[in-house]
């Protein structure tokens, strides 16, 4: 009986590989009937005299194989990612209209509104302009708030008293301390516990929602852009 020659597909069908000769793929992939090859390939021309070489390039074909896998899962987790992500966005989608507190301590005042000419602000008007927030107290201690205006001076002050740990709600009506609208424009927040400076979060109007790389972004009135994943409290 003749033996099959050596990478013919009689020799291959003769040790139970079908099919030995797949079409040919893009790139690097190797299948399994490619890994079974090279493996047997290997067995049969290694030293005898020094078998532990095969067994390390074995070893090394196992790994390969390996590593295509795990890229295959990979591209899986990224179409999952994807996904999550769409999901993300349209859950947040359902927050528009309502209110988002990030860490932030700058904002925008909208501009006076010239017909309540020189009158002293309605509680309407002043709750449309105002902005309400949060400090994060380290530890128990008097806590305060100030307003800082585009030039650094303190437009209006907010005394919380003493306040134990954690979040420590505040609010400003848009308001001098004589009655009167500040103006439009830009501000600044900064909190105090017992004479140190606290982080400050400020809440705003969710205006819209988008995706981006961080997944979903959320615009909010007069505060600026910031993940969802980033928001530290909703209402």
């Amino acid at each position: 009986m003749t033996t099959p020659a050596v990478g013919s597909p009689e020799y291959y069908a003769s040790i139970g590989i079908t099919n030995p000769a797949p079409a040919r793929r893009g790139g690097a992939e190797v299948g399994q009937n490619d890994f079974l090859r090279l493996m047997l390939e290997q067995l049969r021309n290694q030293d005898p005299l020094d078998p532990q070489k095969g067994a390390e390039f074995v070893a090394q074909l196992a790994q390969f194989s390996t590593v295509s896998g795990i890229e295959k899962l990979s591209a899986g987790f990224g179409e999952l990612v994807d996904s999550l992500r769409g999901s993300q966005a349209l859950s947040a989608a359902a927050l528009v209209g309502g209110t988002a507190l990030v860490e932030a301590d700058a904002f925008t005042l909208p501009p006076v509104d010239e017909t309540a000419g020189a009158t002293p602000v309605t509680a309407t008007a002043a709750a449309m302009r105002g902005i309400a927030g949060a400090i994060d107290v380290p530890a128990r201690g008097a806590a305060t708030v100030e307003v800082l205006d585009s030039t650094g001076a303190v437009v209006h002050t907010v005394n919380l008293g003493t306040r134990e740990a954690g979040l420590a709600d505040f609010k400003w009506n848009g308001t001098l301390t004589n009655g009167r609208p500040a103006p439009g424009g830009e501000y600044t927040v900064r909190a105090r516990v017992n004479g140190q400076e606290a982080p400050v979060l400020l809440e705003g109007h969710v205006r819209s929602v988008s995706v981006g790389a961080q997944g979903a972004i959320l615009a909010l009135e007069g505060i600026g852009n910031f993940p969802v994943n980033g928001v530290r409290r909703f209402g």
